[in-house]
């Protein structure tokens, strides 16, 4: 998905979203904010193909398929904040499962989770 993305999206720049991010194993899962200072970073991305390239993702995400019960993620806009401190309404993934505070990733951010984390 990395290859597929590089191919189909600019890079704006480091960005973060009200949130709290978890470790779902192979990867992360975002929960909505509890308080103002839960905050989830990453980057945001201009997709060159939205359309196609939302519908790609979304099948990657489980998030189009209706014969399945249960699906693990949910898109929707929220106002991300750029590293100038421009917002910006931008597509994400919120996780829909349950998820113990255990794995939690308190750092927001899944590429450097902070030390004695995972």
């Amino acid at each position: 998905m990395a290859r597929f993305l590089e191919a189909r999206a600019v890079c704006l720049g480091k960005a973060r979203v009200a949130g709290r991010l978890y470790d779902l194993g192979r990867y992360p899962g975002m929960l909505p904010a509890h308080t103002p200072g839960d905050l989830v970073h990453g980057e945001l991305l201009e997709l060159s193909d939205a359309e196609a390239t939302l519908a790609e993702l979304d099948r990657y995400e489980n998030c189009d398929d209706v014969t399945q019960d249960y699906r693990p993620f949910e898109r929707e806009i929220a106002e991300v904040i750029l590293e100038t401190g421009a917002k910006r309404n931008a597509w994400v993934y919120w996780y829909k499962g349950e998820i113990g505070e255990d794995r939690r990733v308190a750092s927001g951010d899944f590429l450097n989770p902070g030390p004695g984390a995972r």
